[in-house]
């Protein structure tokens, strides 16, 4: 199974809204997108602005650009409306530099994100990859293995841009994927951000709660 691009778009509009676009959302936006070969779509809702997250596993970013999705957002009468309501949105793709089960142990065949709860560390940085990986391991899954709740630890890198909407998002996220609510245990993920071996820059922390889920079962069922 190809490793899954991951695609996150980001939103802020009015509370009154909100309720009309969860609805466009589970009704036609997440089948639409997997109608024309997206894996998954899911919606989240973060503690700090923006709170409006969606994020969607891809085959290839290439899909981004193809006729099936430009010709399915054209058709989509609704879709402007949701896009003129926001106050502020952006998409980022990300490349899963590392992903790591709860003991931490490398996962071959990348399961699909079915966490109700994401922690993630947003930051930008111009240490190494290497550098990155050694801190991501160090400070981020041996502070956390084996905890309870934990399902996976995740490392994304910005790699490739939307045709349509330039990235405002720092190019790196450190996320983990828990089955409840962390509780305190989040501050591990905050305190691994003032590192002494790595130098992050633009930090933005952030807890992301699922509301809704569509995923491809045949993909990440055939994945094992």
């Amino acid at each position: 199974m190809v490793n899954p691009v991951i695609y996150v778009t980001r939103g802020e509009m009015p509370d009154e809204f909100e309720v009309k676009r969860r609805e466009w959302y589970k009704a036609k936006h997440s089948t639409d997108v997997v109608g024309v070969g997206f894996w998954s779509a899911r919606g989240y809702r973060c503690q700090t602005k923006p709170r409006n997250f969606n994020i969607y596993e891809l085959p290839s970013a290439d899909i981004l650009s193809s006729d099936a999705y430009m010709n399915m957002r054209k058709a989509d009468t609704f879709s402007p409306t949701v896009m003129k309501t926001f106050e502020y949105i952006s998409a980022a793709i990300y490349t899963q530099v590392s992903v790591e089960d709860a003991q931490g142990n490398p996962l071959e065949n990348v399961p699909s994100v079915r966490g109700p709860v994401l922690v993630m560390l947003n930051f930008d940085t111009e240490e190494s990859e290497d550098k990155i990986r050694s801190w991501f391991e160090d400070d981020v899954v041996k502070s956390h293995r084996n905890t309870n709740g934990v399902r996976t630890f995740r490392l994304w890198e910005q790699r490739a841009a939307h045709p349509l909407f330039p990235p405002k998002e720092p190019r790196w996220c450190a996320a983990v994927e828990w089955a409840q609510d962390p509780g305190e245990t989040k501050k591990r993920l905050y305190d691994a951000a003032t590192s002494s071996k790595v130098k992050l820059t633009n930090v933005r922390p952030d807890i992301a709660t699922k509301w809704y889920g569509l995923v491809r079962e045949d993909i990440f069922e055939a994945a094992g």
